[in-house]
């Protein structure tokens, strides 16, 4: 399956099938794919905006990096995909094939290598959308605050998608030192998006 070109039907109607992929960590990356599209086209809107000239560079930059993030997440889709196959096959290996406990140990770490990366890009799209927020038209905060909500979802599904994977790695010390990146990552920039997602909608609400 190529993501960049498939349909959002297609994509949702195999999420729902009884394939194990695309899954959790698919639809991570297409959230987290959305949340930089809502980005850029915060960003494009903006920039002939009085407010955001002296932003003009800035806003310029942020679009072409929230492009390229954009690509990457799509290829994660894909690459989520590929690399949980040979965990799904290993499943299926009776236990006393040789090297039953190497095969699973690799088939793991594979699996759990692109949650791992969506989680790096999305601190990456959470520095972007903060920075979004500053530079924007007032007009586009609410875009850019459901770019901030989407991409803390993805975050976070991403993690579970890593947690699940080290729960069953044999070597603990290196589960241990994933499990203490991910969560270093997610009390960072996790927490900047669940942030920027609350003082938007705050911000938004008529009753405020």
């Amino acid at each position: 399956m190529n993501s960049e070109n498939i349909s959002l039907g297609l994509f949702t109607e195999d999420l729902a099938s009884s394939s194990p992929a695309p899954g959790g960590g698919g639809a991570a990356a297409m959230c987290a794919a959305l949340s930089v599209s809502l980005c850029s086209m915060a960003g494009k809107l903006s920039m002939g905006k009085k407010r955001c000239l002296p932003f003009r560079d800035d806003i310029e930059r942020i679009v072409s990096e929230c492009e390229r993030l954009r690509k990457s997440f799509l290829f994660l889709i894909d690459e989520d995909a590929r690399l949980f196959y040979p965990l799904s096959r290993a499943y299926s290996l009776p236990k006393d094939t040789e090297g039953y406990d190497d095969i699973m140990e690799s088939a793991t770490l594979g699996a759990l290598s692109a949650p791992m990366e969506m989680l790096k890009k999305c601190a990456e799209a959470a520095a972007l959308l903060c920075e979004m927020r500053e530079k924007c038209s007032a007009l586009l905060l609410s875009d850019v605050g459901c770019g901030a909500v989407l991409c803390h979802a993805a975050m976070q599904s991403a993690a579970i998608n890593v947690y699940v994977n080290t729960k069953i790695l044999r070597n603990r010390q290196r589960a241990a030192y994933i499990n203490a990146e991910v969560a270093s990552v997610l009390a960072e920039s996790g927490e900047s998006l669940r942030r920027l997602g609350d003082e938007i909608s705050n911000e938004l609400r008529e009753d405020k």
